[in-house]
């Protein structure tokens, strides 16, 4: 039982090293109002929600794996509205 449960364990670790830490992190802003992804540059201290029309404080930066980012995005060409719940 023990094993199976280091197995799965690693499995998971593993998948998210892989997946999301070595691969295709990305550092975005999203809108804690709308749940949008935002305008954002770290390196200028840029962030700007379309939606709302908000920035500054209203947006919090967040790290996502880029095929997820490029998953809202089409959604969003197909019209279907997808939402982040950051606190």
């Amino acid at each position: 039982m023990e094993l199976n449960a280091l197995i799965s364990h690693g499995a998971n670790s593993m998948l998210k090293e892989r997946c999301f830490i070595a691969a295709d992190k990305f550092n975005t802003g999203i809108c804690r109002q709308c749940g949008q992804i935002a305008e954002s540059n770290v390196e200028l201290g840029y962030t700007f929600c379309r939606l709302c029309n908000t920035s500054g404080d209203s947006i919090k930066q967040v790290d996502i794996a880029y095929t997820s980012k490029l998953l809202t995005h089409e959604l969003a060409a197909m019209g279907i509205r997808t939402n982040f719940n950051v606190e």
